[in-house]
């Protein structure tokens, strides 16, 4: 009798473990949603936004250059990750496949990160923007030089970030399998 409650103990947790949570599924799904259509349909309103004299003013911080050679790659990076949390949403759980898959994207992402970082310039301002003079020479001469060091440190972070998770995820794929 006591064997058989082990037992059922153990298969309890090992479904606790397993489970994917519906609610962070469908999060992850809007979000990563909602980033492609910004950054796909609306990548010239993706930068800082200014109040002056009751009026608004815009300085879009992506250049043509930048969406050009990386966002193809960020696009990529966000379909593997739509997809797998589609998986998670119709299976509910992790398995093995999915737990292998988790870890192809955060390596795949890492990549995209740590190019960037010491690729080519991902860091431009839109540099157009200092031929015309719409009241913003002053402070894209102040802010130019902070994105210019800024920008990497964010990507860095990231890639932290994404470095930890995947230490973490492949710490929970090497427990899976052990059990």
């Amino acid at each position: 009798m006591s064997a058989i409650v082990d037992q059922t103990k153990t298969t309890r947790k090992r479904e606790d473990i397993d489970r994917f949570p519906k609610a962070k599924a469908v999060f992850n799904i809007c979000a990563i949603v909602i980033l492609m259509l910004i950054f796909n349909l609306y990548p010239d309103r993706i930068g800082i936004w200014r109040w002056q004299d009751s009026t608004f003013s815009f300085i879009p911080i992506l250049d043509v250059a930048f969406l050009g050679s990386w966002l193809p790659w960020i696009n990529l990076w966000w379909i593997l990750a739509l997809s797998l949390n589609i998986a998670h949403l119709s299976l509910g759980r992790w398995t093995l496949a999915t737990r292998i898959l988790d870890i192809v994207v955060i390596v795949f992402g890492l990549n995209i990160l740590l190019s960037m970082i010491f690729g080519a310039s991902a860091n431009t301002v839109h540099l157009t923007l200092f031929a015309s003079d719409l009241g913003w020479t002053e402070v894209l001469n102040d802010i130019t030089p902070i994105f210019n060091w800024l920008l990497p440190w964010i990507l860095v972070v990231m890639a932290i970030a994404v470095g930890i998770d995947l230490i973490r995820k492949v710490i929970w794929l090497l427990r899976s399998v052990i059990r």
